[in-house]
């Protein structure tokens, strides 16, 4: 198990966050960190070296630097969560996640989680041991998508897929349904992405962003929305859900970015995964069938 351990990050403010707490934008700008560690009494920050007070108001153009303490992780334990199997051997399991399940543990959601129900199926002999950093995870989706995940059930499995994610190696193929008419029939975004500075679950086009690359092609145009085909070249959080809303093609289903109340799932599915298998390096492709809500709704879309 995990020791506690003392974290460093550091940021710059950019242009568009102007008079705001050092606090509040460590929370919106540090990935890692969170408003429990910015309360924390232990928790340290400082602007251009100078150690300051939370509240202090950092300007644009200011280093912020933080440190905090990261507690012991304690032990997961296993849940009998329904698991979509689609293939498996010694190595690696695909599954098929369903919309609304979360991956692995985190702030808000400490049980009830994909990670929970493989150590469930599996076994802590694979899964949970708190000797590996990610528990057989190499890669994760959003709670609210759907489709399929690769993950590792050996250490040496998980370090070949890791770095096939980290070479962009990892070929990932998404299938959408977008509001509105999109057009051209295929194109590509590239536009960089970054937190929005007004919401910390949200994030945006922002010249300050990372680089980030998104591939499309339309299937199908229906009555008011599209079926579109997306391929995700390099895998920013909520890339494909920011990029379409760039684009002026919003998710169906997607709440927070598609600024509709709606009563739907968000209709995004992982369709399709590529990778070398991790012990023969053979190339391997799987797929997962689209979910019901896919067809429901588009049967009520016809042109």
């Amino acid at each position: 198990m995990s020791s506690n351990h003392l974290e460093r990050d550091s940021f710059i403010v950019p242009p568009e966050a102007k008079g705001d707490r050092v606090d509040r934008l460590s929370t919106i700008y540090l990935s890692n960190f969170s408003r429990p560690l910015a309360s924390d009494f232990r928790t340290i920050f400082s602007i251009n070296g100078v150690r300051v007070k939370k509240g202090k108001v950092a300007n644009p153009g200011d280093r912020v630097e933080v440190e905090w303490w990261i507690e012991e992780a304690k032990a997961l334990s296993g849940e009998p969560i329904p698991l979509e199997i689609i293939w498996e051997d010694e190595s690696i399991a695909l599954i098929n996640k369903s919309a609304g399940l979360v991956v692995h543990p985190a702030a808000g959601n400490s049980h009830g989680t994909l990670l929970n129900g493989l150590i469930y199926h599996y076994g802590g002999e694979f899964f949970g041991t708190g000797e590996w950093e990610r528990n057989g995870i190499v890669h994760r989706l959003d709670k609210e998508t759907s489709g399929i995940l690769v993950v590792a059930k050996t250490l040496e499995a998980q370090t070949s897929l890791l770095a096939q994610f980290k070479g962009r190696s990892v070929e990932k193929g998404y299938t959408a349904i977008v509001r509105g008419r999109l057009l051209p029939m295929q194109g590509v975004i590239d536009e960089p992405i970054g937190r929005d500075p007004r919401s910390r679950q949200r994030y945006k086009v922002s010249e300050e962003g990372r680089a980030s690359y998104s591939e499309f092609r339309v299937l199908r145009h229906y009555g008011s929305t599209t079926l579109v085909h997306l391929n995700l070249v390099t895998g920013r959080t909520h890339q494909l859900r920011v990029h379409l809303k760039h684009i002026g093609f919003p998710i169906v289903g997607d709440t927070l970015y598609g600024g509709r109340n709606e009563q739907l799932p968000m209709l995004l599915h992982a369709t399709q995964i590529t990778f070398n298998h991790p012990l023969t390096a053979e190339r391997l492709t799987f797929r997962a069938p689209l979910p019901a809500t896919f067809k429901e709704f588009l049967s009520s879309d016809r042109e």
